[in-house]
């Protein structure tokens, strides 16, 4: 990466005959400042949503244009409406990578940082991650009977974004196991029991009667 510095010169002298003259020089750093907003998609293709909450951090490239070492600046927590910023960054090119739990991580931006700019990053989407998801299927008002060996059919939200249905079939406690992306999901049975299923962002998943 590179790095311009900028003189700034401060001069102070006292005229002496047959003196010197003294003069201090101070290099400072040239630096900018940039910001940006950090979004959150489920698979489902629901509407973006904020990604307040999201860790956001600068690292220094490699010739391959990935990060190397640790952080140069950050993380910070994007805030409000998923919004972000870093002040007095070196001039240089720097990576941004924002992360939030149950989202792939972003891929890397690259960034150029200049002399007293103000860069304003594109916006960053991170798009959830499936996770496994087990549903328990269950006999009688008060569900004390596992039904085991029953097929179980999980269809996508109608708005589903590269999804395809996935079955399983429960084991002898009657519980399957799906891996689904965030979103609602259909789950219908081979007894003709159906159900809707909220599967969370963050790998909450609830029953939704």
């Amino acid at each position: 990466w590179s790095r311009t510095e900028r003189p700034v010169l401060e001069r102070s002298f006292t005229p002496v005959a047959g003196g010197s003259l003294d003069v201090t020089t101070t290099i400072a750093p040239a630096v900018g400042s940039l910001s940006g907003t950090v979004n959150l998609r489920n698979y489902d293709g629901s509407a973006v949503s904020s990604g307040a909450g999201a860790s956001v951090a600068i690292y220094v490239l490699d010739d391959e244009g990935d990060p190397t070492g640790s952080a140069v600046a950050g993380p910070v927590t994007a805030g409000t409406g998923g919004s972000y910023s870093f002040a007095s960054l070196a001039v240089g090119n720097y990576g941004l990578v924002a992360t939030y739990t149950g989202y792939t991580d972003s891929a890397v931006q690259t960034i150029s940082v200049v002399a007293g700019g103000a860069v304003t990053v594109p916006a960053v989407t991170l798009t959830a991650t499936p996770r496994s998801v087990t549903v328990s299927v269950v006999s009688g008002d008060d569900g004390a009977s596992a039904l085991g060996n029953l097929s179980l059919q999980a269809t996508p939200p109608t708005a589903g974004v590269s999804l395809t249905t996935q079955t399983a079939v429960t084991n002898t406690s009657g519980e399957a196991t799906f891996t689904l992306a965030p979103g609602v999901w259909s789950i219908a049975s081979t007894d003709g029991a159906t159900a809707n299923l909220q599967v969370g962002g963050a790998g909450v998943a609830k029953h939704l009667d």
